[in-house]
C-alpha cells in the first residue's frame, strides 16, 4: 500500500471504507487487490453460533486458523486463496477485519502466515466431508511493535526481521519433518515425547504427529497455567517420566523469534527450572541465530537465555540420528550437547 495511512486498530469500517483503504471487491471472506498489492481477510467470531461451516478459531498461540474459500467440495488452492497462501512470498500486505454485523467490519491489524497451509476435513454448504483449506495467520510484526487482534490471545512484541531470507525446503527440510525426527530418535532411548499441541495434526509419511509411536497424549500439570500454556506450544520436548530431559524448538521460516521467544518466557517465568534448552535450524541461519540468543533482550534474563539455549543445526542432527541409528537405545539424551553450540558474548 506505499505510505498510505491505514486505519487505526479497533476502526470500525464499512464494505465501501474496505474497498477505499484496501481495493478488491465489496464482499467476500478473501479479498484481494494488485493496485493496492493486498488481501484482506475477513474473520467472523459470531459462526459457531449461526451453524456457519466456516469455523475459523484462535489457538492459544495466538494463531487463527482461518478457512479457505469455497462452500461445497474441496476448497482448491486457487485465486484468492492461492493469493492469501503466497502473500509472504510475493509481498502481499493481508489485512484481518472482524464481522460485527450490519455491513460493519472493526480492523484488526496485519497479519502474515504462520506456518504452511494445511487441509482438515469439515462438512460443506450440503453436509458432505470435504477437504478444508487452513490458513494459520499471526499478527504481523510492523518495525518495533506488532499489531495484534484484541481480542485474540496476547502476543510479545520483538524487533523487525531486517534479513530475511527463506531456506530452500530440499536443503533444510520441513518443521514436521525435524519433529519426526526428534520424536523418533527421542522414543528410540526410551523417552516418551510431546509435540506441541497446535503440531500434532500435521502428517508426516503418512502419520500425523501426534500419532507416532512414543508420543504423548498430556503433559503433567505441575505448573501455573501462563507456564503451562508455554510449554504446550514447545515444538518438541522429551520426557523421562514426568521430567522434561529436553526442549527443541525448530525454526525453518523466515523469522526466528517464535521459539527463541517461547523459551525466553520459560525463562522468565520458572528461572530456577532446569531443562536443557535447543533452537534447531538451517546451518544458513546458524550465526543468525546464535545473535539473537545473545540479544541484549534475552540477556537481562536471569539467567541470560544465551546461557540455556543452544543451537543444533539440521545436518548436524540428522547426522547424530544416524550415526547411532543401530544403537540409539543405549545412549542417553545427553548425546544431543555434543552436537549443541552455545551463543558466544565478550564477557563469556
Amino acid at each position: 500500500m506505499g505510505n498510505e495511512a491505514l486505519p487505526a486498530v479497533g476502526e470500525v469500517l464499512s464494505n465501501a471504507q474496505i474497498r477505499e483503504h484496501f481495493g478488491g471487491q465489496n464482499e467476500g471472506g478473501i479479498r484481494g487487490s494488485n493496485t493496492k498489492n493486498t488481501v484482506v481477510v475477513i474473520h467472523d467470531p459470531r459462526t459457531k453460533t449461526r451453524g456457519s461451516i466456516y469455523l475459523d478459531n484462535w489457538d492459544d498461540a495466538g494463531i487463527l486458523h482461518y478457512r479457505g474459500q469455497g462452500q461445497n467440495g474441496d476448497q482448491q488452492l486457487a485465486r484468492l486463496n492461492l493469493r492469501l497462501s503466497q502473500s509472504s512470498e510475493r509481498g502481499y500486505d493481508v489485512h484481518l477485519l472482524e464481522a460485527l454485523g450490519g455491513g460493519r467490519y472493526e480492523y484488526r491489524g496485519q497479519v502474515e502466515l504462520a506456518d504452511e497451509v494445511y487441509t482438515v476435513q469439515e462438512a460443506d454448504s450440503s453436509g458432505q466431508l470435504r477437504s478444508v483449506l487452513i490458513f494459520p495467520l499471526r499478527p504481523k510484526v510492523l518495525g518495533s511493535a506488532s499489531v495484534a487482534p484484541t481480542r485474540g490471545p496476547a502476543t510479545i512484541t520483538v524487533p523487525e526481521d531486517d534479513d530475511a531470507t527463506d531456506v530452500p525446503a530440499e536443503e533444510a527440510g520441513t518443521h514436521a519433518a525435524v519433529q519426526k525426527m526428534l520424536v523418533e530418535m527421542g522414543a528410540s532411548m526410551g523417552l516418551t515425547v510431546w509435540v506441541a499441541r497446535n503440531d500434532r495434526h500435521r502428517v508426516v509419511d503418512g502419520v500425523p504427529l501426534g500419532d507416532m509411536v512414543g508420543v504423548r497424549s498430556t503433559i503433567p500439570s505441575q505448573f501455573e497455567p501462563a507456564t503451562q500454556r508455554t510449554i504446550e506450544h514447545i515444538d518438541v520436548l522429551w520426557f523421562r517420566g514426568n521430567s522434561i530431559e529436553a526442549a527443541f524448538e525448530i525454526e525453518h521460516t523466515t523469522a526466528i523469534y517464535s521459539g527463541l521467544l517461547r523459551m525466553a518466557d520459560l525463562i522468565s517465568m520458572q528461572p530456577n527450572l532446569d531443562i536443557r534448552l535447543f533452537i534447531v535450524a538451517p546451518e544458513e541461519k546458524r550465526q543468525r541465530v546464535l545473535t539473537e540468543i545473545a540479544r541484549p533482550t534475552f540477556s537481562a534474563l536471569h539467567p541470560p537465555l544465551r546461557k540455556r539455549a543452544r543451537y543444533i543445526s539440521y545436518q548436524a542432527l540428522n547426522d547424530l540420528r544416524e550415526r547411532f541409528a543401530a544403537h540409539m537405545g543405549h545412549v542417553q539424551p545427553s548425546i544431543i550437547e555434543t552436537i549443541a553450540e552455545a551463543a558466544a558474548t565478550p564477557e563469556d
